[in-house]
């Protein structure tokens, strides 16, 4: 946990505080437990920082980084937070961004494709006929990284497997 220091005004003397080094120096005659508890120290001035996370969506944007606060801010509830702020990424930056998100997507397409591979290597090898809806779903599969929306494709992009066939559901969240 993150800790600050605070003035009776409630404004910030010292950030980051370190618990429990810093409070046996301002406190030498005090004995603390080794476990530290928020409300054991609260009358000292002593308070915890949060960090406030965004939501997941900010951290898949392609244009901007988010990068944690070095200040605290105190928030409207009472608390100490660091908050994350959005800072423009490079083109290059954004670049290695995007292919890291293809490369995720293709790892993803071939995972729910390796559900029916078995199915293929039979028709190959039997001539045992791929039913064709489930010829359709790999086809469509195959056809995401065509997507208008590729590589930032939303739960609905991703076709579901045919009816019956719930062994080839989704292995996992889109990357």
């Amino acid at each position: 946990m993150r800790w600050a220091k605070i003035d009776e005004n409630g404004n910030i003397v010292q950030y980051p505080y370190d618990v429990p080094a810093q409070l046996k120096k301002d406190y030498p005659s005090t004995f603390f437990n080794k476990r530290i508890l928020p409300e054991d120290i609260v009358e000292l001035n002593i308070v915890p920082v949060l960090e406030n996370y965004p939501e997941m969506e900010a951290f898949e944007d392609p244009n901007f980084n988010l990068v944690l606060s070095t200040t605290p801010e105190k928030g409207v509830d009472g608390n100490w937070y660091l908050n994350h702020q959005k800072i423009e990424k490079t083109e290059e930056e954004r670049l290695q961004f995007i292919k890291q998100k293809e490369d995720a997507i293709k790892i993803f397409i071939g995972t729910q494709l390796s559900g029916t591979d078995w199915m293929v290597i039979r028709e190959i090898e039997t001539g045992t006929p791929m039913p064709e809806e489930v010829k359709t779903y790999r086809q469509e599969m195959v056809n995401l990284q065509n997507h208008l929306n590729f590589p930032f494709l939303n739960e609905e992009d991703i076709p579901q497997p045919p009816e019956g066939y719930t062994q080839l559901g989704n292995f996992g969240r889109i990357p």
